[in-house]
């Protein structure tokens, strides 16, 4: 009796003592999320957390951006990159780059803003290309009052004598002044551009629906002129109805908006002839649908756009472009971006990614052309004198083009049915999937989720997608690993 009550005895203490380790194994695995949590947000705030560098571009536009993105709920990566649009089709050809030799670069952009229905896309867009918009109806206003003036020169000039018309020239009919393109096919490109040389823009709100339309009229190379078009090259056109046009070096720069999940369908085509590795992708870190806010916009912040839009606007128009050149700083930091650009292509190319590799490789050509923008942004607010692409504008331009390096190689991740759903997440959720352990409890995701900001809803509701966990038991999943 006295042996069977110490071993209750015994049994009690023993049962104490791995309650007690259990407990401080919850409480170690606790204090584990915790540093752990710490330690990924530290290492993803530079290296997978991707944000905008809004402090690249110079103050004014900075406050243009972070303003709309207070009152309006705008973005800051769609409005930076509809500004960065807007500003090269306003510049167009008449200034550009020079890196040595033969090698000049115009400031070309195709641009995708990435994100779902709701994530406020469109708006960011069409406030910013509304100063171009509003030039082009201007434009077009006049263009009417011409068009019926040459009208009816016409029918008076048809209505002589052949022998008066022998004696006079015949009316010749207006161009039509425009900035920006929204529906049209290759073959009327032409004709736009040559009465436009300075430069247009396509601008439309499904950049799905500018692919799809490649090669919809006919069987021609649609596709590889805009290969061409994004160096600034030639535009032949030869036809019966619409006559023949020649235009020595366009200028289109495009912009648009994309689903994630329409990149994968739409882009897989694409991929191996290079024309993926000449799109910027603007995809912000949270692409969720944001809750309205009751806040107004200072109407000084698009009084001031349309002003710094204006100057750019108003630069004069020479026969032949004006070439700039780097100062010494601006020289040297191109080179260290290019040689490190290069090492990150060619260690790409050793690991056998060469879809990675060549869009990489590219962003030699984006940060010049970036740099070029930001030195005219510099003129435009008041920065800068546009003499020459200076340090300070090429250093911008690397921030810019490192984040756009960062989204592209998150894009590709949407290519692959391996890595598409993690490569969807938004910085958050995708923080919190890598912190967690392989398994854990409701109760520890709700604790992990609030240290990074998300609500106890939102961590329930993203433990029901079976694209990345799987529920064990009640209050217990298991992490699908990617």
């Amino acid at each position: 009796m006295e042996r069977y009550g110490k071993d209750v005895e015994n049994k009690q203490n023993k049962d104490m003592e791995n309650k007690s380790k259990i407990q401080m194994n919850g409480k170690e695995l606790a204090k584990a999320i915790s540093e752990n949590t710490i330690k990924v947000q530290q290492e993803q705030a530079s290296e997978v957390l991707n944000p905008f560098p809004v402090s690249a571009f110079p103050k004014a536009i900075q406050e243009i951006i972070n303003a709309f993105e207070k009152d309006l709920n705008f973005p800051k990566d769609y409005t930076a990159s509809a500004i960065l649009f807007a500003v090269s089709v306003a510049l167009g050809k008449r200034y550009q780059v020079k890196v040595k030799g033969t090698w000049i670069e115009k400031a070309i952009l195709f641009l995708a803003l990435v994100g779902y229905p709701g994530s406020n896309k469109t708006h960011p867009l069409h406030t910013i290309v509304k100063p171009l918009l509003d030039k082009d109806f201007e434009a077009f206003e006049l263009y009417k009052q011409q068009l019926a003036e040459y009208e009816a020169e016409l029918e008076a000039y048809n209505s002589k004598s052949k022998q008066e018309r022998n004696n006079e020239p015949k009316p010749t009919p207006p161009k039509r002044f425009q900035r920006l393109l929204q529906d049209f096919t290759t073959e009327t490109l032409a004709p736009i551009h040559e009465a436009n040389p300075n430069g247009l823009g396509v601008y439309t709100d499904e950049l799905a629906t500018w692919i799809n339309n490649f090669n919809r009229y006919n069987k021609g190379s649609d596709q590889e002129f805009w290969l061409t078009a994004w160096n600034g090259g030639a535009l032949q056109v030869d036809r019966k109805t619409n006559g023949s046009y020649f235009i020595k070096e366009t200028f289109i720069s495009v912009i648009g908006t994309i689903q994630p999940d329409v990149i994968a369908t739409l882009m897989q085509s694409k991929l191996a002839n290079g024309f993926v590795d000449r799109i910027l992708f603007a995809y912000p870190d949270d692409v969720s649908k944001k809750k309205l806010q009751d806040t107004y916009l200072n109407p000084d912040y698009l009084e001031n756009w349309k002003r710094i839009l204006s100057k750019v606007i108003d630069l004069p128009t020479a026969s032949e472009p004006i070439i700039l050149q780097f100062d010494e700083g601006g020289k040297k930091a191109y080179y260290a971006f290019q040689h490190e650009n290069t090492d990150k292509v060619n260690d790409l190319q050793d690991e056998g990614n060469e879809l990675e590799s060549g869009i990489t490789s590219k962003f030699d050509n984006h940060v010049l052309r970036l740099a070029l923008l930001m030195e005219v942004l510099a003129y435009a607010c008041g920065e800068g004198n546009l003499q020459a692409v200076t340090e300070t504008s090429v250093k911008r331009a690397i921030e810019v083009g490192k984040y756009f390096r960062n989204t592209a190689s998150r894009c590709l991740g949407l290519f692959s049915p391996k890595t598409k759903h993690l490569a969807k997440l938004t910085g958050n959720k995708r923080t919190l999937f890598e912190t967690l352990p392989n398994e854990f409890t409701t109760d520890e995701a709700v604790r992990v989720g609030n240290k990074l900001g998300l609500s106890e809803r939102t961590v329930k509701y993203f433990l029901k997608n079976c694209n990345f966990f799987e529920n064990v038991k009640h209050g217990k999943y298991r992490k699908k690993i990617y």
